[in-house]
């Protein structure tokens, strides 16, 4: 029986002999899950499960527990996010989401959905998600999935794409046949104004080329924007007026010798590879994911072009003829256009290609722009700019200041340019409070224009 060893003294003798060297382990592998190592997102890392119709591009839960997105739209139609609701731990969250549009195929910017809860930095998250969204028409949508990630951590963004907006105002300088720059960051013009064609009016601008309607003559003048070089100057027809641009072609308007019409121009070839016939005396274009539409001054029409087989497929009265849409301007879900003749803005809905509003502004409107919340127009005749809510159609301001007879107008995400021929000057305002900050004189016998997206924003709203 004494020479006997039991099992418990075995377990017994094991325990004195390692039990020191397994509670180090527990020690060390407690301090390593502490400082994150061990980590489940360590491992999994950032992950987006069960999206369909729309793509996870980025998300964000930060320290606080506010909980950020960047969406894809992959529904194969213009969307409007309405929603997210979703559930942390045991508590849920639900947030209403406005002004976040994204045409078919595009990436939103990033935005703020809300709290998602209580938090700790480093913790690995997982977050069932429902998306809710409508299309133009106004039917509802949800979309459903899972985001996960680390708090504080992001998810694994993609490097971040070029934008066609970037430090730099472009000019048309109708006066002296020449395109200017001004420098945002000091509010002068910045080198050399450079030659193009005669009289250019309309401007265009996408990531790497200026283009300008010269429609003192006949061309379309194509100016890359690091160089300052005209690498091309592109015959289209005599007075070539308005001018937009997309990732592949550029579209001019022109009336003359009987003809009204817009070209579509190729950006690498520079051929002319259609010639779509509209209303008469074109001027204004505008152009988006699918459609190109362009303000017919003598008809009192918009021209409503399918750009996947240059046919017009709608034709929409605006006003009366010989009042003389001039410009145009067009977001996710409405284009607008003003009125030059008259003293309004008339709102079309795309869902229907209708007249669904129309905004008395004030004398001889003519530049238009459109960002997330308003709606800004130059008044020629009343020496302003005019400042529209989208939401309910209604003037929030009237800026005065902007030189005689403001023209064209174009934005940034923090400021408006307002361009006068008859001040030679552009003037910037500051979209937080309405207020001019700068005037930038172009020179004497300059006449600037600018009758277009003279920064780029337009073009990065769809082709971003």
């Amino acid at each position: 029986m004494n020479g006997r060893v039991t099992r418990g003294q075995t377990s017994l003798d094991f325990l004195m002999t390692y039990g020191w060297a397994l509670l180090l382990i527990v020690v060390v592998i407690g301090a390593l899950f502490a400082l994150g190592v061990f980590n489940v997102g360590s491992f999994t890392g950032p992950k987006a499960t069960g999206f369909a119709q729309i793509g996870m591009i980025d998300w964000n839960v930060n320290n606080s527990g506010s909980l950020s997105l960047k969406l894809q739209n992959l529904a194969g139609m213009d969307i409007r996010v309405t929603g997210v609701t979703g559930s942390y731990g045991n508590s849920n969250f639900s947030y209403s989401i406005s002004n976040v549009s994204i045409p078919n195929g595009k990436v939103s910017g990033v935005f703020n959905v809300g709290t998602i809860g209580s938090v700790a930095s480093g913790l690995y998250y997982i977050l069932p998600l429902k998306i809710t969204y409508t299309d133009l028409n106004g039917f509802n949508y949800t979309e459903s999935g899972t985001l996960s990630g680390t708090v504080g951590g992001g998810a694994v963004a993609p490097a971040p794409s070029r934008t066609a907006v970037d430090n730099y105002v472009w000019v048309t300088n109708s006066g002296d046949n020449t395109v200017s720059k001004i420098d945002k960051t000091t509010d002068t013009v910045s080198g050399p104004a450079i030659d193009v064609g005669n009289g250019p009016y309309g401007i265009a601008v996408d990531l790497d080329y200026v283009w300008t309607a010269n429609n003192g003559g006949t061309t379309v003048s194509k100016v890359n924007k690091t160089t300052g070089v005209v690498e091309a100057n592109i015959t289209v027809s005599p007075n070539p007026g308005g001018i937009a641009v997309d990732h592949n072609y550029v579209w001019v308007s022109y009336g003359s010798g009987g003809t009204s019409a817009v070209s579509k121009v190729n950006k690498v070839t520079g051929s002319v590879d259609a010639n779509i016939t509209v209303g008469l005396s074109p001027y204004g274009v505008a152009v988006d994911s699918n459609y190109v539409w362009i303000a017919n001054g003598a008809d009192g029409t918009v021209s409503k072009i399918d750009k996947s087989n240059d046919s017009v497929v709608a034709t929409i009265t605006v006003s009366d003829p010989y009042t003389y849409p001039a410009l145009v301007a067009t977001d996710s879900a409405y284009v607008w256009v003003t009125i030059a003749g008259w003293t309004n803005v008339s709102k079309i809905a795309k869902a229907n290609d209708s007249v669904v509003a129309t905004i008395d502004v004030g004398s001889s409107p003519y530049g238009v722009a459109v960002d997330r919340d308003y709606v800004w127009v130059a008044t020629c005749g009343a020496n302003s700019v005019v400042k529209i809510s989208k939401s309910n159609d209604s003037i929030v301001d009237t800026i005065t200041g902007v030189g005689v007879c403001p023209s064209g107008i174009s934005l940034d995400e923090d400021y408006v340019w307002a361009v006068s021929q008859n001040s030679n000057s552009v003037y910037k305002i500051d979209k937080s409070n309405d207020s001019i900050v700068a005037t930038i004189p172009m020179g004497a016998g300059t006449y600037p224009a600018s009758e277009g997206d003279a920064t780029g924003y337009a073009y990065d709203r769809f082709f971003h």
